[in-house]
């Protein structure tokens, strides 16, 4: 293989001699023009000249070019070509050629170089160029330059040609030295020529050892005539052998090599050579005879099948299992295999159908597959099948390892016969333990809670006692104040009324333990029985600062209904007693919604809320959700349970939402029955047209009393509440129906001014009152300003109220 030269190849010398030569021709016969003054020579040589000829003046201009400067440049004409400056043609700039002509401007000097760009009318072009400056007769001065171009395209892709072979040889070469398998070329008796470093390695003997020798000088013996006979009969006949070889190594020890051996052939057809490309297969055909010898010995029957399902390869338990000890199975399939006898066809049929479904599965498959013997018995196998695949995705062959498991099977059935018949014990053991466990726990826990509810009655009612024997006693001190006087009068009342309210749970208790308490249905005002309730925790609303909201669906002549009066207001009392002494900030809300025929009566907080886990037990008897909570709070737990109860013999029932820390919502349901009369009234008021009318108040006393003056003046009016701007914003950005909004200035979180504007960029139209105690020229300016229609001042009569509505409404 020849080697690079350091010096450039003989054609491209000869090119640059020929370019030299033509160049001094040239110049020599431009010299003889001059001097003689023959002006036709000079026009002939420069027309017919093979070389491109262009004249260019100092500032890059194309003065003239020759016929075949405008071929080799693919120009239309010449005028077009005396278009481009050479010293400002981008592509002539990027090429370097302009930087050759400023520099020969410059030194006056000849410049010669290679370019290689696009034309400006998009030919490829690469040349070589020289550029001479044309001096004045008898001067140093010249006004022009001549540049003179051969067209080197062909030899450049000579070079790239020669360059690219020169590169595959080397890669071919380094490849072959590189490559981790064994390269050897022989001539064509086995002479060796060449090894690669591989061989080396592989074999021990290095490349000057055995250059030279024939091939055969280092076989094992192991191989016979007729092996090596018909290795040169393939390889002499123009084909490729392929096999394996026992070779011997320096040492003397037997390696395995697999080989592909190939004959090389001249450009007659003659071969010249044999290269043999050989794999050192020694630890792989150590694996195979270790794993050959296990799969031999192997307890399991082990099969190996082809792609198409037949028979290669069984171990000795595969061949005594299905009696194939002296049948020619190999080359088999399963089908092929059944016909040999009634044992045959269902055995082999049997494992057909559960080859297929692992080659479905693409994937190794478990699963238990019952053989049947020729005894009448059958065998159980657990049997995992790995189908392989080739790398087109086509069938490659299909492994199986089947192991016995009929006797554990056996065992195991017997086993889990015993194991059911004790596991059936040990169930009714179990829950016999735990219902004794149970109704332990349930006896612990109520005497527990007996105990506990013993102790918090006993605080319960010595604390209203205290109050009445202690102040009692005192009323008797000689000259007391009138006014502690009433004071103490006082606090005996309360002390009494919260005493009577322990006696009335007790005996409520007992009333519902042994079965006494009755439901009494009665005509009721829903309203009023909220309204009254209201009046009722208004007081302890005010005194927490905790606002207490209402919610009432129907209006005053539609609320009436059927129900036990006394036993829901004492249910909604004790959750609202609850709602109060849990809460600490936020809110409360009392009210009821109509759902077909239900009606829901609730009770929501922002309290301190209830854990999940507790939300059962809270009904039940003596229960608080933390035992700290009766510290804490006080009470006896009954309250709920008392509520729980009443609620169901009403046929209704209580639930409760809540989460710890966010407060909570009692639902109350109760079977919904309106009064017939009513019934009539909610019938027709559903058919009027209605209007609908926001009120934004935080108020609770001023909403209700301007709800009040709306539903009893106008029945076809829908009145919405809302606590804060914020709430108003919200439901008119939910496309909620509003023909006008009273809205109040003063309110938390978002104030009425805000509201307003926002609300009209919304919803120009609606029409917005603003309300407020603040009745100053400025406040209704203001209110203008933000986009209010109109102004009440409160106090607001019910004449101004109804005149609004009027103005705007009706």
């Amino acid at each position: 293989m020849s080697t690079s030269s350091a010096h450039p190849p003989m054609s491209e010398v000869t090119e640059i001699e020929r370019l030299k030569t033509e160049n001094n021709l040239l110049k020599r016969e431009l010299d003889e023009a001059k001097k003689n003054f023959t002006a036709k020579k000079y026009e002939n040589l420069y027309l017919n000249s093979p070389l491109g000829i262009l004249t260019v003046s100092k500032n890059g201009n194309i003065i003239d070019a020759n016929p075949r400067l405008i071929e080799l440049l693919g120009s239309p004409s010449i005028e077009q070509t005396k278009l481009i400056n050479l010293l400002t043609f981008e592509p002539l700039i990027n090429a370097g050629m302009s930087a050759k002509l400023s520099e020969s401007i410059k030194t006056a000097q000849n410049c010669q170089g290679n370019c290689y760009y696009v034309t400006k009318w998009g030919k490829e072009l690469y040349f070589r160029y020289l550029i001479i400056p044309l001096f004045t007769e008898n001067t140093h001065d010249f006004e022009y330059l001549q540049c003179i171009i051969s067209d080197a395209t062909d030899f450049l892709k000579a070079n790239e040609t020669l360059a690219t072979h020169e590169k595959n040889l080397m890669q071919l070469s380094s490849a072959v030295e590189q490559s981790s398998n064994v390269v050897v070329i022989t001539d064509t008796q086995g002479l060796i020529e060449y090894v690669n470093p591989k061989f080396t390695e592989v074999s021990g003997y290095t490349k000057d050892e055995v250059v030279g020798k024939n091939i055969n000088f280092f076989k094992s013996g192991i191989h016979d005539k007729k092996f090596y006979a018909n290795l040169w009969e393939t390889i002499s006949s123009g084909k490729t052998w392929i096999g394996e070889f026992h070779n011997r190594h320096k040492n003397g020890k037997i390696f395995y090599e697999h080989a592909v051996i190939s004959p090389i052939f001249d450009n007659n057809g003659n071969i010249i050579n044999y290269l043999a490309v050989k794999e050192n297969v020694t630890l792989l055909k150590e694996s195979q005879n270790r794993l050959k010898t296990l799969i031999n010995n192997s307890p399991d029957a082990i099969f190996f099948k082809d792609g198409d399902g037949r028979w290669l390869e069984v171990n000795p338990v595969g061949r005594k299992l299905f009696q194939l000890e002296n049948i020619e199975y190999q080359g088999l399939t399963d089908l092929e295999l059944s016909q040999l006898g009634t044992f045959y066809s269902e055995a082999f049929l049997a494992c057909s159908t559960s080859d297929e479904d692992s080659w479905l599965n693409v994937k190794t498959t478990y699963n238990t597959e019952h053989i049947p013997l020729p005894n009448g018995k059958v065998q159980i196998f657990d049997v995992v099948k790995t189908p392989l695949f080739n790398d087109d995705g086509s069938r490659l062959g299909l492994v199986i390892i089947g192991r016995d498991i009929t006797e554990r099977q056996a065992a195991a059935d017997a086993l889990q016969k015993k194991s059911d018949e004790y596991y059936a014990l040990y169930e009714e053991h179990k829950n016999q333990n735990l219902s004794l466990t149970k109704a332990i726990v349930r006896a612990e826990q109520s005497d527990r809670l007996k105990t506990e509810f013993l102790h918090n009655m006993s605080h319960e009612i010595r604390t209203p006692l205290n109050g009445i024997l202690g102040f009692s006693q005192l009323l008797g001190t000689p000259d007391l104040a009138q006014e502690k006087l009433e004071s103490f009068i006082s606090i005996i009342q309360n002390s009494g009324k919260q005493l009577l309210r322990i006696i009335d749970d007790i005996l409520e208790v007992s009333r519902l333990e042994t079965k006494q308490s009755e439901v009494s249905q009665k005509k009721v005002n829903l309203n009023n029985l909220i309204m009254r309730l209201f009046s009722k925790f208004d007081l302890i609303s005010k005194e927490k600062k905790i606002p207490f909201y209402l919610n009432k669906t129907l209006t005053d002549s539609e609320c009436e209904m059927l129900i036990d009066e006394e036993k829901l207001e004492k249910i909604l009392t004790h959750l609202l007693e609850n709602a109060f002494k849990f809460t600490h900030g936020g809110y409360v809300e009392l009210g009821y919604i109509i759902d077909n025929e239900l009606v829901d009566f609730y009770v929501r907080d922002t309290g301190i809320g209830i854990r999940e886990d507790k939300l059962n037990v809270i009904f039940e008897r003596f229960a608080q959700e933390e035992e700290d909570l009766s510290r804490t709070y006080g009470g006896l737990g009954l309250g709920l349970s008392i509520a729980s109860e009443n609620a169901q013999l009403m046929g209704g029932k209580i639930t409760v939402h809540s989460e710890k820390g966010s407060g909570s919502t009692f639902f109350v349901e109760l079977p919904y029955r309106p009064t017939s009369e009513n019934r009539e009234k909610i019938e027709k008021n559903s058919n009027t047209a209605t209007h609908f009318v926001l009120i934004a108040e935080d108020e609770e006393i001023n909403y209700l009393y301007l709800e009040t003056v709306l539903l009893t003046n106008y029945h076809n009016i829908k009145v919405i509440h809302v606590h804060n701007g914020k709430e108003a914003l919200r439901y008119i950005a939910g496309e909620n129906p509003a023909d006008l909004i009273l809205m109040d200035i003063k309110m938390p979180e978002m104030n009425g001014y805000e509201a307003t504007k926002e609300i009209k960029k919304l919803r120009p139209n609606c029409v917005i009152v603003m309300q407020t105690g603040y009745s100053t020229g400025d406040d209704r300016l203001k209110a203008h300003l933000c986009g209010a229609d109109d102004f009440l001042s409160k106090p607001i009569s019910s004449e101004s109220l109804t005149g609004i509505i009027d103005k705007y409404i009706h």
